[in-house]
């Protein structure tokens, strides 16, 4: 869908990115803001891809650019495929710790049972 620069202005100002539409009329010429030029003998100015103004938003949305840089640098420090294996390993580990303290538990009332038949025999 392509909106008009006075459509792309409101949905800037809505955003509070800007108050003034030659804001978005200098955004457009620099090529800051991607926009087609109509050649129309009817229609004169430019059209915006709803998905550019989107991606324009995010960029001088600093809220959502901070969320977005968050959201990437976690996919990158963490894929999936190196938490499972991060999980996994941890998983391991602690089932080990987890044999550990059964053995030690059941050496421990071994020697209970020994302490107590040991005092009935006195």
């Amino acid at each position: 869908m392509y909106l008009t620069v006075k459509e792309a202005f409101e949905k800037l100002k809505e955003e509070g990115i800007t108050t003034h539409i030659e804001s978005v009329r200098r955004w457009i010429r620099s090529g800051e803001l991607k926009a087609t030029k109509l050649c129309n003998s009817n229609k004169k100015g430019y059209r915006i891809k709803q998905e550019d103004l989107q991606h324009f938003i995010n960029l001088k949305n600093p809220q959502e650019l901070i969320e977005h840089e968050q959201e990437e640098r976690l996919k990158f420090e963490f894929p999936p495929a190196k938490r499972f294996q991060s999980t996994k390993e941890e998983v391991i580990a602690v089932q080990k710790q987890l044999e550990a303290l059964m053995k030690t538990l059941e050496d421990s009332r071994k020697k209970l049972d020994e302490l107590k038949s040991m005092q009935e025999e006195k």
